[in-house]
């Protein structure tokens, strides 16, 4: 059996190449990757653990408890890669040639990468963004779902799961919405000329005080605008949690909704627009009235 299988083995045992006097054979290679997905998932786990046991018990908030879990998981990834290399008798030194390509692959465009890495250190560290704030970047609006070493992923109101280099939290002008706990928004609406300013007021007030989503402080405010046109216009303004930001169209709807009902209940009008138009002509127009 030995004979006939000795081919294999001496296939497995040819060295490939040589590092300072190691010869590296294919069963060589093989085992460290073996040693590098194990490595990977006993790191994934090892942090889950810890975050399970240890930070679970601390009193943090959720994003620096992720933030130090993912610390942890590159800490044990970046042991494991070096058990691995000492496993397989690589030299540290080999990273000296390794750094001089990268340096040179740096140069022909991979520079993305390494600005994204950095980028990711940057936002874990400075944490303008944490996992579960609504944020706004670059058009994209949405729940941080994940901070990752090179991206960042985002839920966006439809659902969709939006990837975001890190980059673009750092060259970009981020708004979190979360940060400032609360949303201010308004409705605008306009009502005819000789309705109860002040008696709209305090409808409208009192209305808008029956929304759950809306908070009490700071209180909502009713403000005269203009006067229009047509019609006196005024602004009913409000301020929501942070967390509600993604059904912001649904509250404006809402609100919408009863001040509609309000209008109908008490006999508000409606202004609709209204022209004069005057006529010229050389002649008197003849106007005849038929009864």
């Amino acid at each position: 059996m030995e004979k006939e299988f000795g081919w294999v083995l001496d296939i497995v045992n040819y060295p490939l190449f040589t590092l300072e006097g190691h010869p590296v054979s294919l069963s060589n290679f093989l085992f460290g990757i073996a040693l590098l997905i194990l490595g990977y998932v006993l790191s994934n786990r090892g942090s889950r653990a810890f975050e399970q046991r240890v930070l679970s018990h601390l009193s943090m908030e959720d994003h620096l408890r992720y933030t130090l879990r993912r610390f942890v998981y590159y800490f044990l990834l970046m042991l494991s890669v070096l058990f691995t290399l000492r496993t397989l008798h690589v030299p540290l030194t080999v990273f000296t040639v390794i750094g001089g390509a990268l340096a040179v692959g740096i140069g022909f465009g991979s520079q993305n990468l390494v600005n994204n890495f950095i980028s990711g250190i940057l936002v874990m560290v400075e944490r303008p963004i944490r996992v579960g704030d609504f944020m706004e970047v670059d058009g994209i609006a949405g729940r941080v779902v994940a901070i990752g070493i090179r991206s960042t992923q985002v839920r966006t109101g439809p659902g969709a799961l939006v990837t975001i280099p890190n980059t673009t939290f750092i060259e970009k002008n981020l708004i979190n919405w979360t940060l400032s706990g609360t949303l201010s928004s308004a409705v605008r609406f306009g009502v005819a000329y000789g309705t109860d300013v002040r008696r709209l007021r305090e409808l409208c007030l009192a209305e808008l005080s029956e929304v759950s989503q809306v908070v009490k402080m700071p209180p909502p405010d009713f403000s005269f605008v203009d006067f229009g046109d047509n019609a006196l216009v005024f602004d009913l303004s409000y301020s929501v949690i942070a967390t509600a930001f993604p059904a912001r169209k649904a509250i404006e709807s809402e609100i919408r909704y009863r001040l509609n009902d309000l209008f109908t209940k008490h006999r508000i009008a409606l202004p609709f627009p209204q022209r004069d138009i005057h006529l010229r002509a050389p002649e008197a127009i003849a106007v005849r009235v038929e009864i």
